[in-house]
């Protein structure tokens, strides 16, 4: 889902808008441009000037988070900061800041630290710090950057790479052809070849890591410190070594938390993204805060931009200041979490806000309810802060009201509007056009996609509106002072601006106010438009003036500052229903009465007494007395109190959408019982009446749509209907070829091209033109930008669940096909609306298939095993089908449970406090292990119970992480999880943080199995189909393909499929899940077919052989013998135990080796035991001799010559039926292993002894010609590591074979590295490296550094560089933090 509310066109980017001024109606300069922040037609701009301009107003910004660098965002109107605070609550920007180190002191005085990339650091010396503790912590930039700025920065570095990659591969080149001229041995020639295809390599494989920064914390004693090591870090050889340069901060400056000092950085000129800081938990975390994306600057600079030198690009509030609450995360893509929106309530109400806005939302499956409903009443009805939010934007269908905008009644829900002078200004739209304009809707309309009411449990959805579209400032990164964008989101900071104007100036005055009397005057006094339909406007554009003058009407009515909460229970709704919405044919046909609950909400710290004596008498109206009765006298006091509300809408027109209220006035003595201009509340009433179609197939011409007209029809699917099908024309005429020529002939080929190239022209240009006229003045033949919008509602299913929204290009003559699944009986809504700014008109035709073929059960379930079979019947209710069925199943589920060692709930920190009780939220974390069995394998982690719901989820967050076997974060998911692609095989580590205040509430959920979701490995697996039950028993047949008539029904039988054909790997309890589709033509997804894997069958047996005739005479051991030898078995393993002990256990292993050695001097195992003993990498540096001769000692042990022969045979197979044969082949495999160990560990050991006593000669000038082939031993039989590695690859062909690197890794390094062979070296460990993802970590550093190394040498710094950052990257100290 789409977090950010903006328009179905994205964030549209514009420069300075033009306009075709019209002098006759031009008002100067000033008032032109005005509207680029519209603010007259809701009467801001003027009760700005004359009241009150926002000053004394702290908004409250939860977004993507706020520039301090943007234009316009930098003071108040009186001087004041105009951002109060930046404050990241999702926890993206966090920082593990919990290591300590102390400085060094050097003897010049200059004090250093390391960072955690390694890197050594310089420390400016006016830093203070009295403890000489310095926190550390380590963070990769393009965690921090928004989305659009990674793209941008990778592009960028990507040219910089390319250019030195040329460089490198010219100097190459140029010496390759200078090798064949001069006639070079051939070693050369293939190292320098082996470098260029390295090169080559590295340009395809490039992935731009992006910076890492370190991180230093520090208390000087009296505030934290803070400095992010952003100074470009390049890689230079020093000495053939590569090493990142050490970071100089002697003149660096650092930054304090913004709220002590308003400071902000940049992360450089290419970035130009400012960041600021925050520190919690005692210094354990730092905050880096940056915005996610460009959203939440343009919103703050909507409600409260100053610029003094262009006052006509001012926000609505200029002097109002802004609290930046960054809700959108960075690891999600700028998605709101549910940390970021708990933590944003509470720091509202931290900081003392007096209103909040929000341009986000979500489509929920529940209104007005879940913990984020919870919160948010709490910080409104508590704390008085006023609530405003975006309504969507995903009209223009009905019901298309999102969360927290349309479902919570403590919130103002705003939809978007747009008015002549945001067209003219803003969209250049064209003035005194031929074609319908949207410029001839003189008091605006709302934009196609702003989200329309009612809600699902039928309050209203939208409150009011507001302008919804603004060119505003930007973030420096994006390279613009300002932007146009268009949205709901653009709307709600408008009327959040307008209502801070009102603020103000009731502070200014010392009117004291409560956010329910604020409120009503704000909604009762808005401009109701006739042209614009009651549930996309709710109350009307907003007018601050006339708000005013309603509040100062009603001062003295005490009564103003209680809510009236009202619910109204429904079978759909549930018993929390806010109103009355009929939508399905059974209760639009009859007469209902509906139970109405009018509670009174008081703030909680009201007086009793106040409670007792509040006494309200309300007169109540039906705006449709003829259909809609209600009780004409109400007395409302502290105790709820109810009525009944009767409604007949059978005489209501079919397919139609009517709107009414029962509305609330004050009925006190003297009082007006004409005066319906201030209500007190209103019970919504929403009539949806479908038709029910006379045939499966109807076909309707909607009525000439012009810009932003929108044509509706309900329609109750037939009974049996399963899916639908749309298809659109457009009944304009094509555009006729002329005839140009003598002899008849048409130039029809230029006129096409014509016609084509407006086409083109139509894309890029967009709906609102201008485009020349081709049809020479006899019609419109520009394409017409439309929307086909259709729904359902289904109970507990967010709308988007159940629609189909397309957007279309029409063009004379055109047809479109659509298709959307449907549940029958169901009211279906199908809205065509004409795109606000395309100019013409759309005349088009619908035709409306309804269609079925109806399975029993709808979904199959086959378990292995179990329910081998089952049974389908097929209805065909509407018309005659062609059944075709066809089964297979795609994705591949496996349950895991939480690690059991791994599921603590324990207290948050003090930024997670309630502040409104005090109450310290929890976490709990659990762990899941899941073992990837294929490289770059995609999984999805499914968590049911969390997934899918966020507003109206019960707990106030939770998020998942997904890791590899070294702790890299490999992606983040939250309630709507996306794949995530684990690139090597082997363990990986689920962990999910769920949150909430309450024990309980995580206590259940501490044994929550979660699901991995994937692709079926091989592709989809086929269900096979049959005729019947019989058919499926015997396996007979398989497939059906019949016609089933009109009202019929057919059966057939779904088989599970064989066992053999399964994803390999698949286990017992695993699910394969897919789809299943009936009909030639069926349902758009089909229908959910889900098969449990069964146990695996048994083994075929394997074929008796003949076993050895007998044993040799004497060989049978004694039962003593068998006991000795058992007994001596275990001592050994003992031996590694206690080696592995460390050196703490070395006296009882010499004693142990030691008995063991007098017994069984010649026991090959023992002798390995001492060998790996010896050999230990804590120890062996000091143990070199002692390696080379525990390696003697079982070289000797071995009959080589013999060995030697057995292997010449032909290999015994080891599951050589014959037991002997196998037996002998084992017992061969592990003298021979035995052996190449011995061979490799005496060779290294060499190597080392070798490079200890400087007796290593350069292997340039020993290798001779580039041969690869080591020397042949020497005469006199003395040992050296060439001798030694010889004998070795006697015996281990695949001794340079990559995959083996774990075993020899270090060999081949050494024996490349002697004979200079740097081409050679440096692909054989990138191989290693890319071969082996789970090598033991000491060898991974080794390698790692190898290759650094020799890039350096090769002066390949840039590539040697990009190897280091990943390797910070990929090897993190730990988890990373939630």
């Amino acid at each position: 889902p789409n977090a950010l509310q903006t328009s179905h066109d994205n964030e549209v980017r514009a420069g300075p808008a033009t306009t075709s001024r019209d002098n006759s109606t031009a008002r100067g300069t000033m008032a032109d441009w005005s509207s680029v922040q519209p603010r007259v037609e809701t009467q801001a701009a003027s009760f700005a000037d004359e009241h009150a301009d926002g000053r004394g107003i702290l908004v409250a910004i939860l977004d993507t988070g706020v520039d301090p660098g943007a234009a316009g965002l930098q003071v108040t109107t009186d001087g004041q900061h105009k951002i109060v605070n930046i404050i990241d609550c999702t926890g993206s920007g966090d920082v593990d800041t919990s290591t300590v180190v102390e400085a060094t002191t050097a003897d010049d005085g200059t004090k250093t630290i390391t960072g955690l990339t390694g890197r050594t650091i310089s420390l400016n010396p006016a830093w203070v710090n009295p403890e000489n503790k310095w926190r550390v912590g380590v963070k990769r930039g393009y965690e921090l950057y928004p989305n659009p700025l990674v793209n941008r920065m990778k592009k960028e570095r990507k040219k910089v790479w390319d250019a030195k990659q040329h460089e490198i591969e010219v100097a190459l080149k140029k010496a390759e052809a200078d090798a064949k001229d001069s006639k070079a041995a051939a070693g050369v020639t293939k190292d320098l070849k082996q470098r260029l295809d390295l090169l080559a390599s590295s340009g395809k494989e490039y992935d731009d890591p992006g910076p890492v920064f370190d991180c230093i914390l520090w208390n000087d004693g009296a505030k934290w410190c803070v400095c992010v090591c952003v100074n470009d870090d390049e890689l230079v050889c020093v000495e053939g070594a590569s090493t990142h340069t050490p970071v100089d901060l002697t003149e660096a400056p650092f930054l304090t938390e913004y709220l002590v000092d308003r400071q902000y950085a940049s992360f450089g000129e290419d970035e130009n993204l400012n960041y600021s800081v925050s520190v919690h938990s005692d210094g354990d975390v730092l905050s880096i805060c940056a915005d996610a994306g460009a959203h939440g600057t343009h919103v703050a600079g909507i409600v409260a931009a100053h610029h003094p030198d262009n006052p006509s690009h001012n926000g609505v509030a200029p002097g109002a200041q802004i609290l930046s609450l960054k809700i959108g995360d960075s690891r999600l893509g700028s998605m709101e979490s549910g940390v970021g929106l708990t933590r944003a309530l509470v720091e509202a109400v931290k900081h003392g806000a007096d209103l909040i806005n929000m341009s986000y939302g979500e489509a929920v499956c529940i209104m007005n309810s879940g913990r984020f409903k919870e919160l948010a009443d709490e910080v409104v009805h508590k704390h008085g802060i006023i609530f405003v939010a975006s309504a969507g934007n995903n009209g223009p269908a009905l019901s298309t009201v999102g969360a927290p905008g349309g479902s919570s009644t403590a919130l103002i829900s705003v939809a978007a509007m747009v008015l002549p002078s945001m067209m003219t200004t803003q969209y250049s739209v064209v003035q005194n056009s031929p074609l319908s304009s949207p410029l001839q809707h003189t008091d605006g309309l709302t934009y196609t996609w702003s989200s329309v009411g009612p809600s699902t449990d039928g309050e209203r959805g939208v409150s009011l509106m507001a302008p919804g579209g603004a060119i505003s400032p930007v973030p420096n990164w994006t390279l613009n002072k300002g932007q146009l964008m268009n949205g709901t989101s653009m709307s709600s900071p408008n009327a959040c601006g307008t209502i801070a104007l009102l603020l103000s100036k009731l502070k200014a005055e010392k009117l004291a106010y409560t956010v329910p009397r604020v409120r009503r005057a704000v909604e009762n006094a808005c401009k109701y438009v006739d042209a614009i339909h009651p549930l996309s406007q709710g109350s009307g554009l907003i007018q601050v003036a006339d708000a005013y003058e309603h509040f100062l009407k009603h001062t003295a009515e005490a009564f103003q500052d209680v809510r009236f909460d009202v619910e109204v229970p429904s079978a759909f709704a549930g018993p929390r229903g806010r109103g009355v919405y009929l939508r399905q044919a059974k209760e639009t046909n009859s007469v209902t009465s509906h139970s109405v609950t009018i509670t009174p909400g008081f703030h909680e710290d009201t007086p009793n007494k106040i409670k007792a004596d509040f006494q309200v008498p309300l007169r109540l109206v039906s705006s449709a007395p003829e259909w809609v009765t209600c009780p004409s006298k109400l007395l409302l006091m502290h105790g709820a109190r109810g009525f009944t509300i009767v409604i007949d809408p059978t005489n209501l027109a079919p397919s139609t959408c009517t709107c009414e209220t029962v509305t609330a006035y004050l009925d006190a003595e003297g009082s007006d019982p004409t005066d319906n201009s201030d209500p007190l509340f209103i019970v919504p009433v929403n009539v949806v009446k479908p038709a029910a179609p006379p045939s499966p197939t109807i076909t309707t011409a909607v009525p000439e749509l012009r810009p932003g007209a929108t044509h509706r029809q309900f329609i109750t699917p037939p009974p049996g209907t399963t899916w639908v099908e749309f298809t659109i024309r457009d009944l304009r005429t094509p555009v006729p070829v002329e005839e140009k020529d003598e002899d008849g002939t048409a130039d029809a080929n230029a006129l096409a091209a014509k016609v084509k190239a407006l086409a083109a022209e139509v894309d890029r240009l967009g709906a609102a033109g201008p485009y020349a006229d081709l049809s020479g003045g006899s019609g419109d033949v520009a394409g017409q930008l439309v929307v086909l919008h259709c729904l359902q509602l289904l109970p507990n299913t967010p709308y988007r669940d159940q629609e189909l929204q397309q957007y279309l290009r029409v063009r004379p003559g055109s047809t479109h096909k659509l298709q959307m699944a449907l549940e029958p009986a169901l009211t279906l809504e199908v809205t065509m609306a004409q795109f606000w700014s395309t100019q013409g008109n759309a005349s088009v035709e619908m035709t409306v298939d309804f269609r079925g073929v109806t399975p029993y059960p709808t979904t199959l379930s086959l378990v292995g095993n179990h329910s081998p079979v089952l049974p389908v019947t097929l209805h065909a209710t509407l018309r005659d089908e062609e059944v075709k069925p066809s089964a297979s199943l795609s994705r591949w589920w496996r349950q895991l449970a939480p690690n059991a060692d791994a599921n603590a709930i324990k207290p948050l920190g003090a930024r997670d406090v309630l502040p409104w009780n005090e109450k310290q939220c929890y976490e709990l974390v659990l762990e899941y292990t899941y073992e990837c069995e294929d490289k770059g394998e995609e999984i999805t982690v499914r968590a049911p119970l969390l997934q899918g719901i966020l507003y109206e989820s019960p707990y106030e967050a939770q998020l998942t992480m997904i890791y590899d076997g070294k702790k890299k974060l490999l992606g983040v998911t939250d309630s709507w999880p996306d794949a995530v692609k684990l690139p090597n095989k082997g363990a990986h580590t689920v962990r999910i943080q769920v949150r909430h205040d309450s024990l309980d509430q995580l206590t259940r959920l501490a044994k929550m199995p979660i699901w991995i979701d994937r692709a079926a490995k091989g592709g989809s697996v086929s269900v096979p189909v049959f005729t019947n039950k019989p058919d499926a028993a015997a396996a007979k047949g398989g497939g059906l393909h019949r016609f089933l008539p009109h009202g019929s029904a057919c059966g057939m039988a779904v088989g599970e499929p064989a066992y053999d054909k399964l994803p390999k790997g698949c286990k017992q309890g695993d699910v394969l899940v897919g789809s299943v589709t009936y009909g030639k033509n069926d349902r758009p997804k089909g229908w959910r077919v889900e098969y449990v894997v069964p146990c695996a069958p048994p083994a075929d047996p394997k074929p008796a052989t003949p076993a050895a005739e007998a044993k040799a005479e004497g060989e049978e051991k004694t039962e003593m013998m068998k006991l000795d030898e058992a007994a001596r078995d275990l001592r050994v393993k003992a031996l590694a135990t206690l080696s592995a002990g460390g050196t703490a256990k070395d006296a009882d292993w010499a004693e142990l080796h030691a008995m063991l050695s007098k017994d069984w001097p010649d026991h090959l195992p023992l002798a390995k035991a001492k060998l790996a003993r010896m050999d230990r990498e804590v120890t062996r540096k000091d143990s070199l001799a002692e390696v080379v001769a525990a390696a003697d000692a079982i070289i000797d042990l071995v009959d080589t010559p013999e060995l030697a022969a057995f292997f010449g045979l032909k290999a015994v197979p080891l599951d050589d039926p014959d037991p002997a044969a196998a037996k002998l082949r084992k017992e061969k495999d592990e003298l021979k292993e035995a052996l190449v160990d011995a061979l490799a560990r005496k060779a290294r050991a060499m190597a080392d002894m070798e490079a200890s006593s400087s007796q290593a000669k350069d292997g340039a000038e020993e290798a001779k010609d580039g041969a690869e082939a080591p020397p042949p031993p020497p005469a006199d039989g003395s040992a050296t590591f060439d001798t030694s590695l010889y004998r070795l690859q006697q015996w281990e062909d695949g001794l340079k074979t990559p995959s083996n690197a774990p075993k020899y890794g270090r060999l081949v390094v050494e024996n490349l590295t002697r004979k200079a062979q740097i081409g050679a070296l440096l692909d054989y460990v990138t191989k290693a490296l890319n071969e082996n993802p789970k090598l033991d970590a000491a060898l991974d550093t080794e390698l790692r550094a190898v290759k650094v190394k020799v890039l350096g040498e090769l002066g390949w710094a840039h590539i040697a560089e990009n190897e280091k950052t990943w390797d910070i990257i990929n090897k993190p100290k730990a988890f990373a933090l939630f």
